[in-house]
Formats: C-alpha cells, structure tokens, sequence
C-alpha cells in the first residue's frame, strides 16, 4: 500500500499477485477482456471484477470510493491508468489483502 496525495485512501499494488505466465498468455489470447493478473482472455463478461488504476501502474488499485474522482478532470495523478479487468480465479487469489473488497467491483450480476 502507498499514500498518494491525490487519493484519499491508500493505493493498493498487486503487483505481487501477477502470473509468471502474464505474456505469454497475453500473447495466446485475442486482445478482448484479458485478466490483468494473469493475461487470460475472460470469456464470460458476467463472471469478472473491475478495478481502477492509478500511479501509473495498472496494477496500482484506487478505493471504489475515489473511482468517480480518479476519472474526472480534477484528478492531478498523472499515472491515471483507468479500468481493468480481473477474471474470476483470480480475484480469489486476491482475499489475503485487508479491504481488498473495497477497491474491486463485483460482476453485475453479483451487485444487483
């Protein structure tokens, strides 16, 4: 976790977490919706997780509370990363993480 001036929470890196394999199955996939973690291509929309980065680092996840800040033209950071995408598997990889449910958005259908 570091602070960062421009959020009022701490910007969390999972950097840690990120597959060995991530190129090479970026690579294998097609170029739509691939986990952030792990580079695999998530087939079903309705089963991944969203975060938004910042610091300049995809793998840097800002609050859910601060996701409306972090896209405006207020927001000074300028490694605003935007959204990405987490594949099911591999969020779970992520429960360790203290709060971690506050800086993932769940799937749709899970929210409604």
């Amino acid at each position: 976790m570091t602070n960062n001036e421009n959020y009022k929470n701490p910007v969390i890196d999972i950097a840690d977490y990120r597959s060995d394999r991530y190129e090479i199955n970026l690579e294998m996939g097609n170029g739509h919706m691939e986990c952030i973690l792990c580079g695999k291509e998530i087939k079903h929309s309705s089963k991944h997780h969203q975060i938004v980065a910042g610091e300049g680092n995809e793998l840097g996840l800002i609050h859910k509370d601060e996701w409306d800040y972090a896209r405006s033209k207020e927001n000074t950071d300028g490694g605003f990363m935007g959204a990405w995408d987490i594949g099911s598997h591999c969020v779970k990889k992520l429960k360790d993480i203290p709060n971690i449910k506050n800086y993932i958005r769940k799937p749709l259908k899970e929210r409604i």
